[in-house]
């Protein structure tokens, strides 16, 4: 079973495609479990470890609280955008979820020709709504070391 791991001071949580395990570490028992995804495949810690967030190989990602183990939101990528094989994260003071993301755009659709545009998508960790939408000049999401590099390196 594939598992994507993140962990916090006090839970190992594992995004398993399919689910949401959040284990307690001391006792390595299962504290809650979220089922019924389709290809959640990474995701992020919140700095102050209270929140989490999986991404979709797609058009969606979720949060959830450690504070009481729910689903806090399940927020929508913009229209026409896709995260696939990708990790999203949190800015180093947690007040911004950057979500990387890509559509297809097309210069001929007859010939069916045409390329990817790639953008950050930046939302706001305290009411999750999206605050700007950054273009990724000649960047593949893919390359992520590329790109974190190229955030950092703007101070963006």
């Amino acid at each position: 079973m594939w598992k994507y791991l993140l962990e916090s001071s006090l839970y190992k949580i594992e995004i398993t495609g399919g689910s949401v395990r959040i284990i307690d570490k001391d006792t390595n028992s299962l504290k809650k479990e979220f089922k019924g995804y389709t290809y959640l495949y990474t995701g992020a810690l919140h700095p102050n470890e209270f929140e989490f967030f999986a991404l979709e190989n797609g058009k969606h990602f979720y949060v959830y609280s450690l504070e009481n183990l729910e689903l806090k939101r399940r927020i929508t990528l913009p229209r026409g955008y896709d995260s696939i094989d990708v990790c999203g994260f949190y800015s180093e003071d947690g007040n911004i979820i950057n979500i990387p993301a890509e559509r297809y755009v097309y210069d001929d659709k007859e010939q069916e020709l045409g390329h990817y545009e790639y953008i950050i998508c930046k939302y706001s960790s305290i009411d999750y709504t999206l605050v700007e939408k950054m273009d990724i000049p000649d960047k593949h999401p893919y390359l992520w070391d590329d790109i974190k590099k190229w955030i950092d390196e703007n101070n963006i």
